[in-house]
């Protein structure tokens, strides 16, 4: 019996029949411009008592080490990295007061939670 796709593998269907040299270089740029205000805000935050905390259960939880988290040494599951850089994420941004960029990476965390899976970076997998 055939399922019907999954919104996920409707979005990879999307993309894998995209090629990278088809996105417009405007796209490009905006899509970095969102991903180094992502990462700047995670790293900011990485010091802040909410990380500090979440850091403390993650370690004392354990897990598989799957996965980094960008301005942490750690190594933890993929699931608790997309916790970490999710609240990380989140602690010092404006992506809510910000009317040109409402729909930036930060809302989205989880998407990138395995960004270092296995020792590869994401390019490096796709």
């Amino acid at each position: 019996m055939k399922h019907s796709p999954l919104p996920s593998e409707k979005l990879a269907a999307f993309v894998a029949a995209h090629p990278f040299r088809s996105v417009p270089e405007e796209v490009l740029r905006e899509g970095r411009r969102r991903i180094l205000d992502t990462l700047g805000v995670a790293l900011g935050a990485r010091r802040t008592r909410p990380v500090e905390i979440l850091l403390r259960v993650t370690r004392e939880l354990g897990g598989t080490p799957q996965a980094g988290v960008p301005g942490l040494n750690l190594r933890t599951s993929v699931p608790s990295a997309a916790r970490l850089l999710g609240v990380m994420s989140h602690l010092l941004d404006f992506d809510d007061t910000h009317t040109p960029t409402i729909d930036s990476p930060p809302q989205r965390p989880h998407a990138r939670g395995g960004a270092t899976v296995g020792g590869t970076s994401r390019g490096e997998r796709a």
